[in-house]
């Protein structure tokens, strides 16, 4: 294996650039025609809770919190090709 660089040019087509730069490339074959659908959603939610308690003339107390965060989210992407 030579470690010498080479500098020769290439012409590339569009689809292998795209697989080089790491793009979609996606053959079909013969197809007729094809159905592309996708969807996604996000979705937080955020709970707190808090309790405190105290007494009388001296002293005494307690004291709670608690928070909690929730995040839910999801991409989906079908392509179904048609014969």
């Amino acid at each position: 294996m030579s470690s010498q660089i080479k500098n020769n040019q290439v012409e590339m087509s569009e689809q292998e650039l795209d697989s080089v730069a790491g793009g979609l490339d996606v053959s079909l074959g013969n197809v007729g025609n094809f159905t592309q659908d996708s969807a996604s959603n996000f979705k937080a939610t955020n709970f707190e809770i808090q309790d405190f308690t105290t007494a009388g003339p001296g002293g005494a107390s307690t004291g709670t919190a608690a928070e909690l965060q929730q995040t839910q989210s999801n991409a989906l992407n079908n392509i179904i090709a048609h014969q």
